[in-house]
């Protein structure tokens, strides 16, 4: 296997990118000074961020380990709409990696890893927030989800209960909900202590549009199919009952599997369970992925 290097001239070039990015992210500038020092940065960004330089970091389009859009189905964003989206993240405190941003209709966006990793470099603070369990409407296209957020800064201590609205779907777990609620909490957090305005995003909160077409027989007899299988998903309450549709389920039918894998996320019961089934999740789910980090963390937490 061939070893992985950096150029010297991509080291020198970092050096640099990051010394000005370090400037903007100086909690001591201000006024007239601070807009000089963004101004500067954003100048030296975007000339030494040239088609070279952009190369490599396209390649972390559409990973988990780099970072997600909206157009990942369809090859992504043209470098130079990734370049200013990767500059407003990264002059933010953001890092191009670890899915820290998302870039959607051409934006770009804190993800709930964002506003993390923007919290963690606050000083002085502390924080925890406590989820209630999310509240379904009746035709789950929305839930609700309550946060107790405390937190402390510079030694003096805060607390607030905020309800948060969020969009859901017939497939939606509690987890995946309590994920999206983590997201719209740290921004909550994040805005309130540094007195900002900046909105969230996921390419997960994007909604799935159906096309509706003529159905023959063959699509009708498919569809009662699906809907039997979904059924089964949903009414299982172990591994051993979800599994005897296995043979039904195709990799191929998005329609069953991936309500069937976040089901079996949600009914496993040991780390071997979740380790089984992690390579079947599709890598552009990362409403998935999250629900089996999350999963994992708790097994982990508890060993």
């Amino acid at each position: 296997m061939s070893e992985l290097t950096i150029t010297e001239n991509q080291s020198l070039v970092s050096r640099e990118l990051n010394g000005q990015i370090l400037a903007v992210l100086n909690n001591k500038v201000e006024g007239f000074e601070k807009a000089f020092v963004m101004s500067s940065a954003i100048m030296v960004l975007k000339e030494k961020l040239t088609p070279e330089y952009m190369k490599p970091i396209m390649y972390l389009q559409g990973s988990n380990l780099g970072f997600k859009t909206d157009k990942d189905k369809n090859g992504g964003y043209l470098p130079e709409e990734v370049k200013a989206c990767l500059i407003d993240a990264v002059l933010l405190g953001l890092q191009p990696t670890g899915n820290e941003f998302n870039i959607i209709a051409g934006n770009m966006y804190p993800t709930r890893q964002g506003f993390g990793s923007l919290l963690e470099k606050v000083p002085g603070l502390k924080y925890s927030i406590v989820y209630s369990n999310p509240i379904f409407s009746n035709d789950k296209t929305s839930a609700t989800c309550k946060c107790l957020v405390k937190w402390e800064l510079n030694g003096e201590k805060s607390e607030q209960e905020i309800e948060f609205p969020i969009k859901s779907n017939n497939y939606a777990t509690a987890d995946a909900i309590l994920g999206k609620a983590e997201r719209k909490a740290r921004r909550w957090l994040f805005n309130k202590v540094k007195g900002t305005d900046i909105p969230d995003g996921d390419v997960t909160d994007i909604p799935h549009v159906e096309v509706k077409t003529t159905i023959n027989p063959t699509a009708m007899a498919n569809d009662k199919e699906n809907e039997r299988i979904l059924n089964h998903i949903e009414v299982s309450k172990t591994i051993k009952e979800l599994t005897s549709c296995k043979q039904k389920i195709s990799v191929e039918n998005q329609v069953t599997f991936e309500p069937y894998i976040a089901k079996y996320i949600e009914l496993a019961e040991t780390l071997e369970q979740l380790t089984s089934i992690e390579s079947y999740i599709p890598m552009e789910n990362l409403e998935l992925i999250v629900m089996c980090d999350d999963k994992k963390r708790q097994f982990n937490a508890k060993a």
